[in-house]
């Protein structure tokens, strides 16, 4: 077996003793007996420069990774630049000056129920230009109010065929799946010899759930009803001053709003 023969890093002097922690020479300390500062003081100076070598690439690949994206993020939060025209359109159109307002178009062409055209003769200035409609109507107070009578309409004609028996009007208010069902409803009691008389409590509220495209809306309608169930001219049951709430598909058709489904 070859024995190792140690040396001391101070004076190269052969040292037998393994487990020496100091040399037996110069008595210096030896490496295991060292504190890892010591040991790398103890080192060349290139290898002492080599963890400040690798931390100065370390801070240069960060700035070249990281300093580009917080400068782009810290760019895209700024506020833009208001349009310096943007003030002058709004007071245009609140405060629109006298030589326009003699040009623009009459009540009749300015009412909820039609589109705003300007007069032939008429130049609007670009601040007033009309923005183009959109393709899909969204809840607007003029939907509301269309949706609303046709609810009511709709509340008049069960009411008035459930009283009479007469389903010859109810097209003109309700189309397909509810026109079917309130056809069945009337004549299944006709034919048993009863009449409901419908009478609404409190006026119909109307909120518009979703817009399925421009001619088609789902709305909640809310209802206060009292109802008396008459058979034979004998008073059979009644209820009164029932709240709910119920859920009808409206269609447009040719600019009138029906009830096509109801729960």
């Amino acid at each position: 077996m070859v024995k190792r023969t140690l040396s001391c890093w101070q004076c190269g002097m052969p040292i037998e003793d393994e487990a020496a922690r100091f040399c037996p020479h110069c008595g210096s300390p030896l490496v295991g007996s060292l504190t890892w500062w010591e040991r790398f003081r103890r080192r060349p100076a290139w290898v002492q420069a080599l963890p400040l070598v690798a931390l100065i690439a370390l801070v240069g690949l960060a700035v070249v990774w990281f300093v580009p994206g917080v400068l782009s993020a810290l760019t895209g939060r700024t506020t833009p630049t208001p349009s310096p025209t943007a003030p002058t359109q709004a007071v245009a159109i609140a405060q629109p000056t006298p030589p326009v307002a003699t040009t623009m178009p009459t009540p009749e062409a300015t009412s909820p129920a039609s589109t705003p055209a300007p007069s032939p003769t008429a130049t609007l200035p670009p601040s007033q230009t009309v923005p183009p409609a959109t393709p899909a109507p969204t809840p607007t107070e003029d939907l509301d109010a269309a949706l609303l009578d046709a609810a009511y309409r709709f509340q008049d004609a069960k009411a008035t065929s459930q009283r009479t028996g007469d389903t010859s009007l109810l097209s003109q208010d309700l189309v397909g799946d509810a026109l079917q069902r309130q056809i069945e409803l009337v004549e299944r009691w006709r034919d048993q010899g009863c009449y409901w008389e419908i009478t609404l409590n409190a006026p119909l509220t109307v909120t518009i759930l979703e817009m399925r495209g421009p001619d088609a809306a789902l709305i909640e309608v809310a209802k206060v009803e009292t109802r008396l169930l008459y058979c034979a001219d004998k008073l059979e049951s009644e209820t009164r001053n029932d709240a709910y709430t119920t859920t009808y598909l409206m269609q447009r058709i040719a600019g009138r709003w029906y009830t096509a489904e109801r729960e």
